[in-house]
C-alpha cells in the first residue's frame, strides 16, 4: 500500500505541475491575447478614422459636383441670354445704319436743292 500512495503522490504532484504549467500558458496567452487585442483596437481604430474621413471628403466632392453643375447651368442660361442681347443690339445697329444712311441720302438731296435755289437767289437782282 505504501508504494500506491508514493505513486498517488507522485501522480498528483505530477499534476499539479502540468496545471501550473497550463496556468503559466494561460496566463501568456491571456498576455499576448491582450497585446494582440491592443493593436487591432488600434487598427480598428485608425480604419474607422480613415472611413469617417474619406466618407466626408466623399460627401463634399459629390456637393462640390453637384454646385459646379449647377453653376455651369446658370451660366449657360446667362451666356445664351447675352447671345439674345447681342443678337438683338445688332439687329438695332443694322436698323440705325439704314436709318443713318436714309438721312445721309436725304441731306444731300436737301443740300443739292438748297445749292439750286441758292444759284436761283444769285441770279435774282
Amino acid at each position: 500500500m505504501p508504494t500506491t500512495v508514493t505513486s498517488l503522490e507522485d501522480r498528483v504532484d505530477h499534476l499539479e505541475n502540468k496545471i501550473d504549467a497550463m496556468k503559466t500558458e494561460v496566463h501568456q496567452m491571456t498576455a499576448e491575447f491582450a497585446a494582440f487585442k491592443g493593436r487591432i483596437d488600434t487598427v480598428v481604430a485608425l480604419v474607422r478614422w480613415i472611413g469617417v474621413f474619406v466618407a466626408g471628403l466623399a460627401v463634399t466632392v459629390i456637393f462640390s459636383v453637384i454646385s459646379f453643375a449647377h453653376s455651369a447651368g446658370k451660366l449657360e442660361a446667362n451666356v445664351d441670354r447675352l447671345k439674345e442681347t447681342v443678337q438683338q443690339q445688332e439687329r438695332l445697329y443694322q436698323t440705325q445704319s439704314d436709318a443713318i444712311r436714309t438721312l445721309q441720302i436725304e441731306l444731300k438731296e436737301i443740300s443739292v436743292k438748297l445749292g439750286g435755289i441758292e444759284e436761283k437767289l444769285k441770279k435774282l437782282p
